[in-house]
């Protein structure tokens, strides 16, 4: 097949693929995302479509792995595999550890196939098939290699690879990140998908994971010739407990490690991770008074590495696996006081965030620091200083301080709403005071809007972040206000941009923002509904106002996009995105049988209840379905065919029009 063809051509340069090797993969999944459809003849066709791309994975994997795009391609197939057919992907890459460890592309396969193999263990078919060590089953074209197919043994030789080369790979680019990946192995822990890393990136230089989100997977698997309490034990004694931990920590190579191994200790480990507390207080005075020590010739203390560019993020991590209490002497003892000069610092506001959102937060802290940022005491008010910064990471503290102030889950209602109302008073006060103009009745919603959107104006982005989240205050009068003063133009303008049309998203699907006031923001936009329909993001604000419910606006949008005429509905019938304002708001329909509109709208409402009925409710999992299936359930099936599948004569079943 096309194997062998792939390592001819590449001409023996890493990366390098034939073309028709890339296609046939992109064609494989295209055509197994089709056979899971319910109109698919043969379910059989899926099983034996999987394996004979596992098959050209066992003898290709590694040059796969290595191309840019075929990286991608193997990730997705990884996501379908079961063990038996990871594991013949892994024999491939255990023939030369190295070259997968340390490859800019290849690395992030691995990564995929660790999260994968854990994602077995925690359904229970981690180890299926693998009663034997080895089977003959992985001899291609008459090669007599056998497949390992034990975890146990197969792990075990990466393991081992990986021990002997710590501090090789610590300060590798690429192989740093499989490092981290090995300790969520040998630990058995199953992180999120998304950690909530600055840039968003899963393979970020600092990741910071959420521990509420992590998941064991028990029993941990059992490495050949390794003790996972012993593993453990020595990478603490070497790396957390060491007298020079806090030169560790703010490290550029070590720190990122040291965070993935403190979220390891505390989930497996947790008393050995009592003691590395305790060890990093009497080292640093983590939880007491600050005092500072001597490493490698320069003074470190947790005040120095929380302005710190990489010391900040350990410091992050460390706050979300702290126990209450220990967080109320954190907090005391370093963030008191200084709320003001943290939120501003670029590194050290990382660590208010996550205090900010810690649950439940230590004491009172979110009352202190809604007020060292509304304040006008000295050193307080810093709320209107991160409002004229460039945009940053200080600017998401305002974020994160007005959702934690309206979600009210760790305060009192009553507690919620006063600081729900200071927040807003002060972005009055200010907006009132920056505003250049005589009319200063929209300069609320003006100046919140700007917040970070640099000097091309619009929305910012978190601009448009501190508006969706004060649109769900329990008090929205003041900005309500400014924004039905706003001009008709400014407003289509904001809805066409990419962030502005979630705000008004956010307007008219909060239950605190009145009925006339979403009546009135259709008004004011009824002359440019139809231009907004057919435009990619003003065709959301549509749909929002059908999603409100409310007859009243559903019948006046339907008016004016009828008001056109038939050239005018013909158009918006053709167009890629008006045509799903004709779908649900009918204007044909209403202007020819006006009872027959409303029975209709009644008839969409039903069913839009009972879907979000069916929505709400827990799914019972079935026990024939598989995690990819569960997985990909959610993805836009493609209707494509695969042109290369041998079986032409069994098509799917025409689709009734």
């Amino acid at each position: 097949m096309h194997g062998d063809q792939a390592s001819s051509s590449s001409g023996g340069r890493k990366g390098r693929l034939d073309h028709n090797v890339l296609a046939y993969y992109r064609e494989t999944l295209r055509n197994l995302d089709e056979m899971r459809s319910p109109s698919w003849g043969n379910p059989d066709d899926y099983e034996q479509l999987l394996s004979t791309a596992f098959d050209s994975l066992a003898r290709e994997g590694r040059q796969l792995a290595q191309n840019q795009t075929g990286s991608r391609l193997a990730e997705s197939l990884i996501n379908l595999a079961d063990w038996p057919r990871l594991a013949r992907l892994l024999n491939n890459f255990a023939t030369n550890w190295p070259a997968v460890v340390g490859d800019r592309f290849a690395h992030r396969v691995l990564q995929t196939a660790i999260r994968r193999y854990l994602t077995l263990r925690l359904e229970g078919r981690g180890e299926a098939d693998a009663a034997g060590s080895t089977d003959d089953d992985g001899a291609v074209d008459g090669e007599p290699s056998p497949v390992e197919s034990d975890p146990s043994r197969l792990w075990g030789t990466f393991a081992a690879h990986m021990r002997l080369h710590y501090p090789e790979y610590l300060e590798h680019p690429y192989a740093c990140h499989t490092l981290r990946s090995y300790l969520l192995l040998i630990g058995g822990v199953l992180v999120s998908a998304n950690p909530t890393a600055p840039s968003g990136s899963s393979f970020n230089k600092h990741d910071s994971y959420d521990p509420s989100s992590s998941v064991l997977v028990d029993p941990p698997l059992e490495f050949d010739g390794i003790s996972l309490t012993e593993e453990l034990d020595g990478l603490c004694s070497r790396f957390l407990e060491n007298k020079h931990v806090l030169s560790l920590i703010d490290s550029e190579v070590t720190g990122p490690f040291l965070q993935v191994l403190m979220l390891v200790l505390k989930l497996r480990l947790p008393k050995r991770f009592r003691k590395f507390i305790k060890h990093l207080n009497k080292a640093s005075g983590l939880l007491d008074a600050t005092c500072e020590i001597e490493a490698l010739g320069e003074k470190y203390s947790v005040p120095s590495l929380l302005c710190s560019s990489t010391g900040c993020y350990f410091l992050e991590q460390l706050v979300s696996l702290l126990s209450p209490k220990q967080l109320r002497k954190f907090a005391s003892a370093h963030i008191a006081g200084k709320e003001a000069a943290l939120a501003l610092h670029p590194s050290a506001n990382f660590v208010l965030q996550r205090l900010a959102t810690a649950d439940p937060p230590p004491g009172d802290w979110l009352a202190k620091l809604v007020a060292s940022a509304v304040g006008d005491s000295p050193g307080a008010g810093w709320l209107s200083e991160a409002m004229r910064q460039s945009p940053g990471r200080q600017q998401q503290l305002l974020v994160v301080l007005a959702r934690q102030c309206r979600a009210a889950q760790p305060l009192p209602q009553d507690e919620a709403r006063r600081l729900q109302a200071q927040l807003m008073r002060k972005f009055d006060s200010i907006a009132a005071s920056s505003c250049k103009s005589a009319d200063s009745s929209s300069a609320l919603f003006d100046t919140v809007a700007a917040v970070g959107a640099g000097a091309d104006g619009g929305v910012g982005v978190a601009g448009g972040q501190l508006l969706e989240e004060l649109l769900r205050f329990a008090d929205t009068k003041l900005l309500c206000t400014s924004l039905m003063h706003s001009q008709p133009l400014r407003l289509a303008l904001l809805c066409r941009c990419p962030r502005g049309n979630r705000v008004f998203e956010a307007c008219l699907s909060s239950s605190t923002v009145p009925a006339d006031i979403k009546l009135g923001l259709c008004d004011r936009l009824l002359d440019n509904l139809a231009e907004l329909s057919c435009d990619k993001h003003g065709s959301r604000v549509l749909d929002a106002f059908w999603a409100v419910g409310d007859h009243r606006l559903r019948e006046r949008v339907a008016r004016q996009l009828a008001a056109g005429g038939r050239a005018a509905l013909e158009r918006l019938r053709l167009d890629r995105f008006g045509r799903f304002a004709c779908q649900k708001f009918a204007p044909e329909l209403l202007a020819a049988r006006p009872g027959d509109w409303k029975r209709l709208q009644q008839r969409l409402d039903e069913a839009q209840k009972q879907k979000q009925k069916q929505q709400d409710q827990p799914k019972r999992p079935r026990e024939d379905v598989t995690a990819a299936e569960a997985e990909d359930s959610q993805q836009p099936k493609s209707k494509k065919r695969h042109k290369m599948w041998p079986n032409k004569q069994k098509k799917p079943p025409a689709k009734s029009q």
